[in-house]
């Protein structure tokens, strides 16, 4: 009888033991390297995910912008985890991938290379450097309010999007009466069509502007105005309104 109970009194307590084990964990830090070749890149969030080797899949996806250009992640010691990127936004390529050994280690300048970084598996946190460059053009867009329209009776914001063919390339808005957010394009050819319009709104015409030291519209009465939106060019370097 007293070797059953000590038996059973083991067999409890490693039982209790296993159910309470933990699996180590280390931080992965992804960060991004922006290359600006003209200096007139546009905000622009990268995305991409972390795939463990253990044969599970996706552990996370990651989101990182020119205004917070690292994502900390908690991940399992015992696993190989790559980072891999997805397609970069219009205008912007991808440029490789440098894995540090320690997460406070400042991305270098060079030694970019392949389509992921790899990190083995280990106890130390790591850094994946992600390098992109912009090597597009910038567009902007800008609402006038025709003269001869009624006044609006409140503020307007008229949206659409950049179009390759039949492909929507890149989203804009613009508020009435003044200029969208810069977007980034790849040099090349594109043409302009507007999203739903508020109630109360249409379009009466389309015009080429101008980029001097800030982006302007011609006037509301001019007859480079025309009915049909237009197709532009998009130049690398340049900005076009």
């Amino acid at each position: 009888a007293l070797a059953a109970a000590l038996l059973l009194a083991i067999l409890i307590t490693a039982m209790a033991t296993g159910a309470g084990a933990t699996t180590a964990t280390r931080t992965i830090r992804v960060e991004k390297v922006i290359i600006d070749t003209y200096g007139i890149a546009p905000p622009a969030t990268f995305t991409g995910t972390i795939t463990n080797g253990g044969g599970s899949g996706t552990n996370a996806s990651w989101s990182v912008s020119m205004g917070q250009l690292f994502q900390n992640f908690n991940v399992q010691q015992n696993l190989e985890h790559i980072v891999t990127e997805e397609t970069p936004p219009s205008g912007w390529t991808l440029g490789g991938y440098k894995v540090l050994s320690r997460t406070t280690d400042p991305c270098p300048a060079s030694g970019y290379i392949g389509t992921s970084g790899a990190i083995p598996p280990g106890t130390g946190n790591q850094k994946v450097c992600v390098r992109n460059t912009f090597t597009g053009g910038v567009l902007i867009v800008g609402a006038a309010l025709d003269p001869a329209s009624a006044s609006p009776t409140e503020p307007a914001v008229i949206s659409g999007t950049s179009n390759q063919g039949a492909t929507a390339v890149a989203s804009w808005s613009a508020p009435v009466g003044s200029f969208g957010a810069p977007v980034g394009l790849a040099a090349g050819s594109y043409a302009l069509a507007t999203s739903t319009l508020p109630a109360g709104w249409s379009v009466t015409g389309w015009a080429a502007g101008s980029y001097g030291t800030s982006p302007a519209c011609p006037p509301g009465d001019a007859a480079s105005w025309n009915a049909a939106a237009p197709t532009f060019a998009i130049q690398a370097g340049q900005r076009t309104v």
